[in-house]
């Protein structure tokens, strides 16, 4: 089963920005994201070997939160695959397109089937809140770029205007 999702918020997507990519838009990978639901894992197993066999797409990242290895505690137990991939074929190069990074969501029904409203809103509660120290920095680092802009700013306009008060005293020839 194939569900459709929006595009991702603009709100949300600079949320991400300054969140994770050190304001890096280029690392921005799901502003369009779609999801695909799966009986068994070996379903899932079969649509990544499709995907990596087809010319027509490059694949960017792949986050295999199934491995044994991934942190549950990162993503509150949900488990899926995620593919970050391009389609490069005659129709995106003509659309302008085929560079454009979009995600799949690779996931099981039964993990799907116990994903709530309110199981999700305790999973961005807890993103967020995980996340606010990194946010922070974020910030900060953003405010202290600002400070530094505006005061090479004042420092020029200062020197600019000494150096236009000294113009009116030179003697004129």
């Amino acid at each position: 089963r194939i569900q459709w999702a929006p595009l991702k918020s603009p709100q949300r997507a600079l949320e991400k920005l300054l969140r994770v990519y050190d304001s890096n838009a280029a690392r921005v990978l799901d502003c369009c994201r779609q999801s695909i639901y799966f009986e068994q894992t070996e379903d899932i197993v079969r649509c990544v070997d499709l995907i990596a066999s087809d010319e027509e797409i490059r694949v960017v990242r792949v986050k295999n939160r199934m491995a044994w290895d991934a942190d549950s505690e990162f993503c509150c137990g949900f488990r899926n695959v995620i593919v970050n991939l391009s389609i490069t074929s005659e129709a995106t190069h003509r659309l302008g397109l085929d560079g454009h990074v979009c995600e799949l969501q690779l996931t099981l029904k039964h993990f799907a089937q116990n994903m709530t409203a309110a199981s999700h809103s305790r999973y961005l509660t807890f993103r967020n809140c995980r996340d606010a120290p990194d946010l922070a920095r974020a910030a900060a680092r953003g405010l202290r770029s600002l400070a530094r802009s505006c005061s090479q700013a004042l420092s020029l306009a200062r020197s600019q205007e000494a150096e236009d008060v000294s113009s009116l005293f030179k003697p004129e020839r």
